[in-house]
Order: structure tokens, then C-alpha cells, then sequence
């Protein structure tokens, strides 16, 4: 259930993620919940952590430091490059390109078919008539034959 590298397999799920709940005293069960395992799974990653506990807790400090040390330079330079980006985006100092007439065209073309296919259900439900079966697609077996077919 829990791979060698402290995976729970299927899962991103490790059992460091697990630590993090053990260690703030949480129950097994609300643990499986917000991780959305189950608590078998929790309870396999809590006995890995306890028959591995030397490197388990060695691993544990050096990504708690890594963490704390916070992104690289060049990543909080291109966060910041990001994050300007987005504000003049949203402050309508930048636009956007307009959309390509491919994409307005389809968008048009799909709102005039479900506004025709809307129609066309309000209507038949207020006369009471009923919509015919959509036709069944014939098999290729059915077209072969039909093509090939001389009467």
C-alpha cells in the first residue's frame, strides 16, 4: 500500500502529507478525509512512518528547511513579472487578442443550434406532439451494402 519511496500507491499522496496531520494531533479520520484516502491507507502510512522513523524524520526536517528558504531568485522574479502581468490585465491597462473568427463562428453557430433545438422542445412540449426518435446511425456493414448495392 505504501511504495518504498513513502508513496501511497495510486495516489500523490505520501506520507509526509500524512506527518503533516500526525504531527497537529489530528484523527486518522479526518486525515483521510481532507487528503481523500482511505483511513487503511492512512493507518499503513502512519506504520511506515513509525518503522522508518529515523529517515522518515531526517527527510522530513530538510524539506521543512527547503520550504522555509522559499523560492529562488529567477522564480520570484518571474512571479513578480507574473503577478504585474496580471494586474494590468485585470485593470484594463493590457487587452487580450480578440478571439480568432474560427472560434467566434463556432460559438455563434453552437448558440443558433441550441436556441433552434430549445425552440423546438418548447414547441413540441406546448402542442403536445411528440419529438420523433433521432435516427440510429447505420453500421458501416449497412453502408457498405448500400453503396455497393444495384438494384
Amino acid at each position: 500500500m505504501i511504495t518504498p519511496t513513502g508513496r501511497i500507491e495510486g495516489t500523490r499522496i505520501t506520507v509526509y502529507d500524512v506527518l503533516d496531520y500526525v504531527r497537529a494531533n489530528h484523527h486518522h479520520t479526518y486525515t483521510a478525509i481532507m487528503l481523500q484516502i482511505s483511513s487503511d491507507e492512512v493507518g499503513a502510512a502512519i506504520q511506515f512512518i513509525e518503522n522508518n522513523r529515523a529517515e522518515v524524520m531526517r527527510n522530513y526536517r530538510e524539506m521543512l528547511a527547503r520550504d522555509a528558504q522559499g523560492n529562488p531568485p529567477e522564480i520570484r522574479a518571474k512571479l513578480r513579472k507574473s503577478h504585474a502581468k496580471l494586474k494590468a490585465l485585470l485593470s484594463g491597462k493590457i487587452r487580450l487578442p480578440p478571439r480568432t473568427d474560427s472560434i467566434a463562428e463556432s460559438q455563434t453557430k453552437l448558440r443558433t443550434e441550441l436556441r433552434t433545438a430549445l425552440k423546438s422542445s418548447r414547441d413540441s412540449k406546448a402542442t403536445g406532439a411528440k419529438t420523433p426518435p433521432p435516427k440510429s446511425p447505420k453500421s458501416s456493414n449497412e453502408k457498405h451494402r448500400a453503396r455497393n448495392h444495384r438494384g
